[in-house]
């Protein structure tokens, strides 16, 4: 009799040890998933902190000639943007008509501080308006103005 109770913490022991020990693994490999996600969010969080644009137009005085309206945006971050992913959105709709071109520089690397002019061909009826510019990263910034 008392073998058999020995034999039967024996079992017990035996099971309570691969049971721990495949939750081990379980719980390593979710552990190590979890710590993967988070240093790409932190990667993408880093990026984005890095990157800034703003629109820097008086929007007293915004140049429009009524074909065209020419908008300055700086690249206030301390990363290099890539124009070639850019657009506009005016009063909600995106515009198709648009020159882009670096204030100063050559190329379609955008660097920190400097300024990118965007000239839009489109007709505005007078009143308020608001324009969106958007960078292939997401960074975006908008600006309501009257003509």
């Amino acid at each position: 009799m008392g073998s058999d109770a020995s034999v039967t913490h024996m079992i017990f022991f035996i099971a309570a040890v691969l049971v721990a020990g495949s939750m081990a693994g379980v719980f390593l490999s979710v552990g190590y998933e979890m710590a993967k996600k988070i240093e790409l969010e932190s990667e993408s969080m880093t990026e984005a902190m890095q990157s800034d644009i703003a629109i820097i137009n008086d929007p007293a005085m915004m140049p429009y000639d009524g074909t065209s309206l020419t908008l300055y945006v700086e690249n206030t971050g301390s990363s290099t943007l890539i124009t070639s992913g850019l657009f506009v959105m005016m009063d909600g709709s995106y515009v198709n008509d648009t020159v882009l071109q670096l204030v100063g520089r050559s190329g379609a690397e955008w660097i920190p501080s400097t300024v990118l002019q965007i000239t839009i061909d489109i007709s505005l009826v007078p009143g308020d308006h608001n324009v969106k510019v958007i960078t292939g990263d997401g960074e975006a910034d908008s600006l309501t103005f009257r003509v």
